[in-house]
């Protein structure tokens, strides 16, 4: 049909001297040139249709390949992000496990601390009781001593 609407018939029986077929012919002339006309003009529209279509098209590749380069790049950073929260997380693991391993420590040298202060006020009053111990003999030494030098005074004078 569109090969078809293109077909323009030329009569054949135009001569020079047939006023109405010249007219006739000039008319079909006319017409196939104001047709062609209508129809470069539609081509010209469907070019220039054809063309913001290709730049359309090629605006959205342009999009797409920067979207995909960005979509690397986000996967990219977000590979490296896991690799960094993964080290930092086995890191801070690691840390976790020497502050338990150095609490208990601590807790041990508390109790080993405990029990060195129990065993230091234990020698403590056993010190002091000695002292007191060692004072009470002193003072019962001294008392003796007193009463066996009035003793021998005493043995002393009767002599």
């Amino acid at each position: 049909a569109a090969a078809a609407a293109f077909t323009n018939v030329v009569p054949q029986n135009v001569s020079d001297s047939d006023d109405a077929g010249q007219d006739f012919f000039a008319n079909t002339i006319g017409k196939m040139r104001a047709g062609l006309i209508q129809r470069e003009t539609a081509l010209q529209k469907w070019a220039l249709c054809l063309s913001k279509a290709a730049a359309a098209l090629a605006s959205e590749r342009a999009a797409a390949a920067e979207e995909g380069r960005a979509a690397r790049e986000i996967r990219d950073a977000a590979e490296y992000a896991s690799e960094e929260t993964s080290a930092r997380l086995l890191e801070l693991e690691t840390k976790s496990e020497q502050l338990a391993m150095d609490r208990k420590q601590l807790g041990d040298d508390m109790d080993d601390f405990e029990h060195a202060r129990r065993a230091f006020d234990q020698t403590r009053r056993d010190v002091e009781s000695a002292a007191n111990d060692a004072r009470a003999m002193k003072r019962a030494a001294n008392e003796l001593r007193d009463s066996l030098m009035d003793k021998v005074r005493g043995l002393e004078d009767r002599d």
